[in-house]
């Protein structure tokens, strides 16, 4: 064999080796085609997905957003009338120590006049949102509703009274 069919087989046999590789990385590029076509199939519907859950959430979320601001109105109304409450039951937390009056009773002057300083609180409120409430008589004059229920009563607390205030001034802190 001569030198040049030597390099003719040589050849050969690289370019039979050469087209193997090609045709193995044209399988292989089809196949990364066909994987990359897959995978964009699977990106698309993923993202169909996504936009579909997004639809459904969004007013869930709409949704739950409206009922915590119902909630935090609720709450802060719930609040007020805690406190407006808190004025409707002041004659009567307030009335038995008022009626002892200080230093009677084991009532001490702090305790009745937090009770008379509640009372006025209680009126200022009353006279300021509801003038014609009934609630406003009974932190007014505390002792309205015995005038009409025990008069004798009435006047022997007052006369009571008179005693002690004119033994001693009361000053009331203003508030």
């Amino acid at each position: 064999m001569n030198l040049v069919e030597e390099k003719k087989v040589e050849i050969s046999t690289k370019l039979e080796k050469e087209q193997a590789n090609l045709h193995l990385l044209q399988e292989r590029l089809a196949k990364s085609a066909q994987i990359t076509k897959g995978i964009g199939h699977i990106l698309n519907t993923f993202e169909q997905r996504l936009s579909r859950l997004e639809d459904t959430i969004l007013p869930v979320y709409n949704d739950t957003e409206n009922l915590e601001k119902a909630r935090s109105n609720i709450d802060h109304t719930l609040q007020l009338l805690d406190n407006v409450i808190n004025y409707y039951e002041v004659s009567s937390e307030v009335e038995n120590i008022i009626e002892k009056g200080p230093g009677e009773g084991g009532i001490d002057l702090d305790t009745y006049l937090n009770a008379l300083n509640r009372l006025a609180s209680a009126q200022k409120y009353f006279e300021k949102n509801i003038p014609q409430s009934m609630e406003l008589i009974n932190v007014a004059d505390p002792e309205a509703r015995e005038t009409i229920a025990f008069p004798t009563h009435r006047a022997s607390k007052s006369r009571r009274m008179n005693r002690i205030t004119s033994d001693s001034f009361i000053l009331l802190p203003q508030g």
